[in-house]
Order: structure tokens, then sequence, then C-alpha cells
């Protein structure tokens, strides 16, 4: 485990897999930011300090790209309605982008109001109430 988190922290530091800087930050955007945005913000914000860089730069990141999935799903929903065929798969398609956007604007909003990383709605709050669920009386 502390060879993966030694890989994590170094490709957080610095890519160099091109030569052009900005497709270097988008292969580390993609590739990293986007899972690790998915953990509680502990795990984050414990990466980000190994790595030195912002707090919130993974949240938002990932919330970002969240975001945009979130709206082409939306658009996906709306042309998969059109067709005879597919019809049935719009409102499944339809609760994915609403709850996929909704997650994304909160942790987005938390991260820039409060400092602080956020993980997703999930696991961010199973993380918070593992106590009170797992507690027995």
């Amino acid at each position: 485990m502390q060879n993966l988190e030694k890989i994590i922290v170094n490709t957080l530091r610095k890519a160099n897999y091109t030569n052009n800087k900005r497709v270097d930050q988008f292969l580390v955007n993609l590739a990293l930011y986007s899972p690790l945005g998915i953990l509680p913000g502990e795990s984050q914000e414990k990466y980000a300090e190994k790595a030195n860089i912002p707090k919130t730069k993974i949240t938002n990141y990932s919330a970002g790209l969240g975001v945009a999935t979130g709206l082409i799903k939306l658009a996906l929903a709306d042309k998969v309605d059109d067709y005879s065929l597919t019809e049935f798969l719009g409102m499944p398609t339809r609760s994915l982008a609403i709850y996929t956007l909704t997650d994304s604007m909160i942790r987005l909003n938390y991260a820039n109001i409060t400092g602080k990383p956020m993980g997703t709605l999930l696991i961010e709050g199973y993380r918070r109430t593992k106590g009170i669920i797992n507690k027995k009386e």
C-alpha cells in the first residue's frame, strides 16, 4: 500500500509524461483527481498535503468533471426518450444525471465555502454516520 501511495503522491506533485505541459496536467486531472475526489475529505486532505497542492483542488476537479458528465447524461436522457426502443432508459438516465449534478454542486459549494475537501455524498454520509449506524443498543 505504501508503494501505491508513493506513486499517487509523486504523480500529483509533477507530471512529465509528454513535452506538452497542458497535456500532462490534463492526464493527471483525468487519471487522479476524479478517482481521488470520490474518497472522503480526510483522505483527499492527506494526499493534497503530501503533494503540496491546495486542499480543495482534488474536490474541485472531481466535482467539475461530475458537473460535465451530469450534463452529458441529461442530454443523453433527452435523446434516448425520442426512440421507442430505448425510451425505457430515459427516466433512469435522467435520475442518475440529476443525482450526479446535485452531488457535484453540493461538493463544489462545500469545498469553496468551508475550504475543506469533500468526497461523494454516499461515502461522506456513511463515514460521518457509521458510528450511529454501527452502534449496538
